[in-house]
């Protein structure tokens, strides 16, 4: 076993000395003075006087003049001292010793090895050398182990006891002087010792965990260079660890650290490095684990020129209502590039740097003007970059509520791919869902819905388009299934699911009484309640407690063509079905009743965005999405002229919901042309309430205006 000395110091745990042959010096020793009735068993009271107080000499902490403690005797009258004919009236036992606390569980054999030098010492008194193992923990410092020897002449002593049976508790060695207290004019002579050794075998043979070492991080280049790496987090049963990585290439190591993280530096450019790394625990063995297997890398070469092209520009860009698609010119560089579009105008959001030369800027608003710049960088650490790009400037779609049809089988792949998104939002829909990582995926067959949340699934497709409240329409799908348990889709007008709103779910588990299996949420007037309003009706086949179709789904070969019918003046919808729908006109199997979207006296919509939405349950497979606009043709509206402005006047007119309008002007009805008018804001307008006013900035006195409806 592999040796290593303790020396002392209060409550500090095991330190280390160098190594048994050799003796290093001891911590400051410390003292204390028990005192006892004449009896000698008797028990009065501890003190921790000082090293004078005992009078214990030394110059080195290693050699020690041990003599008779008399100063406590008094002018030999008083009682408690002085037994009032010359002599004394206590017993009094002083220490000098090394304390150790915190013994560890691998702290086997414990050895104090001491020489007596000289000896005068009176008869009244007796020394004795000691190893003791006492009770901190439990607070009665009585011993659980103990060596002691009666010091009688000089010589050479070693004591020993074993500790391992008594982790956490208190180690002392050293010496005592017990006798009468006596008149301190008296001489009682001395005892002479020198400590040794004091040191302890131990019992952990064991390396840390893992053995062999690995890695975490494997090593990789943080500069042209720098290699980083980090070690896996060794673990010891009794003692932190230490790590050491060594480069097999320059033959250098990190030295031992307290630290699983290694970075070599002053490496040269574009050279394989291969590195392993050991750990050892820091007990006294210092066990050491087995090297871990070897892993490489290469630093990169320096890389001081731009990517080319030396100026950046789009090599296309597209838009749908909600997103914005840009595709950088490909930039090319012998480190690898990045690029970064940043959106300079608009309220648009920027990619951070990318490795994809295509950027999707998503949650825009519809028909709206965003400007981007676009540069790129190399991946080099220098990240040389080239020029940015001159400003682009791309407008979303207009996404207006009206007639709407997709047949759900023109798109290959998941929503997961910002691709199929943005061309499925080029179609005017997008999807929700209360769970960021699920997806729908399309193919042939539809839109197959899947990884939603109950029977009911939570995902939908949704309109882009909102203003539904004020559209009258009819409204289809045609769903499948794919023979699992979860037979269920829904059909539905509202907000639908949208993401990051508690608790505005997109299904509500909520049966109005009496209605077929409708299934409504209506608007929470609380203020404040979170309550987005929704509308949904949702048919379920497959559960004995949701039976909710008369002609029950039973397997995959189902399909149901469901249809929703809104009327915006009356305010209700109804939905029914037509089961075992093999195409064709629409035939209502089964009808699931009427509900009205009033809630009281008031809208049940209330302003929110009102959309159109299908969706189902995994397994669901939606197709032939079909939205029918059933308005009644735009009634006649007036244009006033309601004020006039420096270079323009201010149109207002009465608008109807569901409509979308432009302002028109022509400089002679007579041999003129009617053109857009291009003052902001007379264009694409939406109908959301009130009264509409447009401010026409067309600078011609004799100029006409009309307003066109869609």
């Amino acid at each position: 076993m592999r040796i290593k000395m303790l020396a002392a110091a209060l409550l500090a745990g095991l330190l280390s000395l160098n190594a048994k042959a050799g003796f290093e010096q001891f911590n400051d020793p410390i003292g204390g003075m028990s005192v006892f009735e004449l009896d000698g068993a008797t028990w009065l009271w501890y003190s921790g006087w000082g090293m004078s107080d005992l009078r214990s000499i030394t110059t080195d902490n290693r050699t020690f003049e041990l003599l008779p403690n008399v100063n406590a005797y008094g002018d030999g009258t008083d009682p408690y001292w002085s037994d009032g004919a010359g002599d004394g009236n206590k017993i009094m036992e002083a220490n000098t010793l090394f304390e150790v606390g915190s013994i560890t569980p691998d702290t086997g054999r414990v050895v104090f090895e001491f020489s007596v030098d000289a000896l005068d010492l009176d008869a009244r008194y007796a020394a004795k050398g000691f190893i003791k193992v006492l009770d901190q923990i439990g607070g009665s410092y009585a011993a659980f182990e103990l060596a002691e020897v009666d010091i009688i002449g000089p010589g050479t002593h070693l004591l020993e006891v074993f500790a391992d049976l008594h982790p956490g508790q208190l180690l002392q060695a050293g010496w005592s002087l017990k006798g009468r207290n006596a008149n301190p004019a008296d001489d009682w002579g001395s005892v002479t010792v020198t400590a040794i050794n004091l040191f302890y075998e131990s019992n952990d043979d064991t390396p840390p965990n893992p053995d062999p070492m690995s890695f975490a991080i494997a090593p990789v280049p943080t500069s042209d260079s720098e290699i980083t790496m980090t070690a896996t987090t060794a673990t010891d049963d009794n003692y932190g660890v230490e790590y050491l990585f060594t480069n097999t290439v320059n033959n250098t190591s990190s030295g031992w650290q307290s630290s699983p993280t290694f970075t070599d530096t002053g490496l040269s450019a574009n050279t394989l490095y291969t590195y392993q790394v050991k750990a050892r625990d820091a007990g006294v063995n210092a066990n050491e684990t087995a090297w871990s297997p070897s892993a490489s890398a290469t630093t990169p070469v320096v890389d001081n020129d731009s990517p080319t092209p030396a100026v950046m520009s789009f090599a296309d860009t597209d838009s749908s209502p909600i997103t914005v698609k840009l595709t950088a010119v490909t930039a090319s560089d012998v480190s690898g590039v990045e690029y970064y579009f940043a959106c300079t105008a608009g309220g648009g959001n920027d990619s951070g740097w990318q490795s994809s030369p295509v950027y999707y800027d998503t949650g825009l608003t519809p028909g709206s003007t965003y400007s981007y710049t676009v540069i790129a960088r190399d991946t080099s650490f220098a990240q040389n970059s080239n020029t940015v790009s001159a400003v682009t400037d791309v407008t979303t779609l207009d996404a207006v509520s009206g007639a709407f049809s997709s047949s759900l089988t023109g798109f290959s792949g998941s929503t997961d791919d910002p691709a199929v998104q943005f061309e499925l939002e080029k179609a005017g829909l997008t999807t929700g869902s209360i769970n960021p990582d699920s997806a729908i995926d399309f193919g042939a067959s539809g839109a197959v819905f899947g990884d939603g949340f109950g029977p009911s699934g939570r995902n939908v497709l949704k309109t882009i388009a909102t203003g539904y409240q004020g559209v009258s329409f009819e409204a289809y799908a045609t769903l499948t299934f794919s023979g699992v348990n979860d037979l269920s889709g829904f059909i539905g007008i509202g907000q639908g699911i949208q993401t990051g709103v508690d608790p505005n779910w997109g299904v509500p588990e909520l049966n109005l009484s009496g209605v077929n299996g409708v299934v409504a949420q209506f608007k929470d007037g609380t203020a404040g309640s979170g309550i987005f309003n929704c509308n949904l009706f949702k048919f379920i086949s497959g559960f004995a407690d949701q039976e909710f179709l008369t002609d029950p789904l039973d397997n995959s070969t189902d399909t149901i063509r469901a249809r929703l019918i809104y009327d915006a003046v009356a305010e209700t919808v109804n939905v029914s079905f037509n089961t075992n729908y093999t195409g064709g006109a629409f035939v209502a199997h089964q009808n699931m009743g009427t509900v009205s979207t009033a809630n009281g006296a008031a809208s049940m919509w209330d302003g929110a965005p009102v959309r159109v939405y299908v969706g189902g349950g995994e397994g669901t497979v939606v197709k032939d999405f079909v939205i029918v606009d059933t308005r009644d043709p735009q009634l006649p509206f007036s244009v006033q002229i309601a004020d006039t402005v420096p270079g323009g006047v201010v149109l207002s007119w009465d608008g109807t919901f569901g409509y979308t309008y432009d302002v028109e002007y022509n400089a002679d009805l007579v041999d003129g042309a009617w053109a857009a008018d291009t003052s902001p804001g007379a264009s694409a307008i939406q109908y959301l309430g009130g009264s509409i006013s447009v401010t026409s900035s067309v600078e011609n006195a004799s100029g006409f205006y009309r307003v066109r409806s869609e």
